[in-house]
């Protein structure tokens, strides 16, 4: 009787492990950049299967180790997403500093300080390769700040690169501002050519 009891507890304590783990696709991942008065910041949403996924990947033996800690491994980390996150600011290079990891929590995160560049992301060329040799699809959101407001895109194996120059972002926040202002300028107008025939129409001969 005590046997079967144990049993039906391990069923329901795996059960729920297997639902936390599964309940995000280890597949899509969250790149969130960050900036402000100190140094500039990557945050990597992952699920703790990625992260495990991501060490087998990089070390094969370890597949018959029966414990696997996956904070033994953060040098791994930080040299890997080094080599598969390439990002260039201003036409250079920076690299990441790996300085926080929480790898055992449902949403598993890795986070890195941006070495070489502080401020706004206005001009920059992002390319994502991590976990394309691992799973079959691979879908990366990505959040980056600019000096005019937040860019939201999607890297997948497809399109592992995004561009933005400071004269896009620019020339795109002006060309939405021209519009508003042409459309307050001919609203303006209206209403003055509407007033001054109200006004002919009431002066005294």
């Amino acid at each position: 009787m005590k046997y079967a009891h144990r049993l039906l507890v391990s069923i329901l304590i795996f059960g729920i492990v297997s639902y936390k783990a599964n309940a995000h696709d280890p597949d899509q991942f969250s790149y969130q950049f960050s900036y402000g008065k100190g140094a500039n910041e990557m945050i990597i949403h992952l699920t703790p299967k990625s992260a495990f996924d991501l060490i087998l990947s990089l070390k094969p033996d370890l597949s018959d180790t029966a414990v696997i800690r996956l904070k033994d491994y953060i040098v791994d980390y930080a040299n890997y997403f080094n080599k598969t996150v390439q990002l260039d600011i201003n036409n250079n290079k920076v690299d990441f500093i790996l300085y926080a990891t929480n790898l055992t929590e449902h949403d598993a995160t890795l986070s890195f300080q941006i070495n070489g560049y502080k401020g706004a992301y206005d001009d920059f060329r992002l390319s994502i390769s991590s976990f394309t040799e691992i799973y079959h699809h691979t879908e990366n959101n990505v959040r980056v700040p600019t000096s005019q407001g937040e860019l939201n895109f999607i890297l997948d194996k497809d399109k592992q690169t995004y561009m933005q120059s400071d004269t896009t972002i620019k020339s795109s926040f002006w060309s939405g501002n021209v519009k508003i202002y042409a459309l307050a300028v001919l609203a303006l107008l209206i209403v003055l050519g509407l007033s001054l025939g109200v006004v002919r129409k009431v002066k005294p001969n």
